[in-house]
């Protein structure tokens, strides 16, 4: 439902959810599926607030087998949002980058744990990386 500036919501619900950026949709897609009634109020036509402005992403980064699942399975779910209500998702993929050893052992392992996930993924040389640089 679309309300227009100045109206209001007449209806009793069970939970008001404000704001349709990632954690708002969430939290108002698990209410519904377990079966309370939800208002989901968002004061633009899209998402504008920490979903877009604040890097708010919907990525399945978790760093290990476990999390990772959970992730994807929240990208699902998104998706099939998305798809049924015109939320604005844009599919950029992600990057990361190491700046040290520490941080090349983690993308090493996250790259190992993507693998087993069938979650494809590439891990890139220094040299790969520098090469595809724009400036």
């Amino acid at each position: 439902m679309i309300l227009s500036p100045g109206s209001s919501i007449k209806n009793v619900y069970d939970l008001v959810v404000v704001g349709g950026g990632a954690l708002g949709t969430f939290h108002a897609y698990h209410a519904l599926m377990g079966g309370l009634s939800v208002a989901l109020v968002e004061r633009n036509e899209l998402p504008m607030g920490a979903t877009v402005r604040n890097f708010g992403q919907v990525v399945p980064s978790g760093m290990n087998s476990k999390w990772q699942l959970y992730g994807r399975s929240s990208l699902a779910i998104y998706g099939t949002l998305q798809s049924e209500f015109d939320i604005s998702v844009r599919k950029n993929g992600s990057v990361y980058l190491a700046s040290n050893l520490e941080e090349r052992v983690l993308l090493e392992e996250l790259f190992q744990i993507n693998r087993s996930n069938d979650y494809p993924s590439e891990l890139l040389t220094r040299e790969q990386c520098l090469k595809n640089i724009r400036v």
